[in-house]
């Protein structure tokens, strides 16, 4: 865990895998929506986080929604990507493997200001990858929007395939 000294962290956590049996690559939205939000003990989370995933052609999108009540204790300091100060920040992390297991994964992280930071595996040097993320805040929400493009992913999904996700919130605010 990547989290300075001290700091208060909740982590709060959802797997999924999605099978794309009769999912074809140009259908717009998978209809796939992450809600079971749990914490490191597995109960459920102190405060709402909902993630969307969708797919086109190019790219697979997702839309992580963090509910904060004490937005004003929102940490978002790290403004560079590549930068993994971001693990210390309220952040969300996306894990994704196409192949369908729990390793060889490819590993996004965005913050609240949308720096972004991945790696293969956990704990390996960051990656440059082509990848966008955006961020945006309201009076009790911070989200991110992240697009995952195929070809960084290694392409679109074969008819059939499962893909492994975990999509990670680290709150540090409450």
């Amino acid at each position: 865990m990547r989290v300075g000294a001290g700091a208060a962290l909740i982590m709060l956590v959802t797997v999924a895998t999605i099978s794309w049996a009769a999912t074809p690559v140009a259908r717009v939205d998978t209809g796939a929506m992450l809600t079971d939000f749990r914490d490191a003990a597995g109960k459920p989370a102190a405060v709402p986080t909902y993630a969307s995933l969708t797919l086109d052609a190019e790219a697979l999108h997702l839309r992580i929604e963090c509910h904060e009540p004490q937005m004003s204790r929102l940490l978002a300091k790290c403004h560079r990507d590549g930068d993994s100060a971001v693990f210390r920040d309220d952040c969300v992390e996306v894990f994704v493997n196409p192949s369908g297991g729990e390793t060889g994964y490819l590993h996004f992280v965005s913050n609240a200001n949308g720096v972004r930071w991945a790696e293969k595996g956990k704990g390996g040097a960051p990656l440059t990858l082509a990848w966008k993320a955006q961020a945006a805040r309201t009076a009790d929400a911070w989200m991110v929007v992240m697009d995952l493009p195929l070809s960084t992913l290694g392409g679109p999904p074969a008819r059939g395939s499962v893909w492994w996700f975990n999509v990670c919130r680290q709150r540090q605010a409450g």
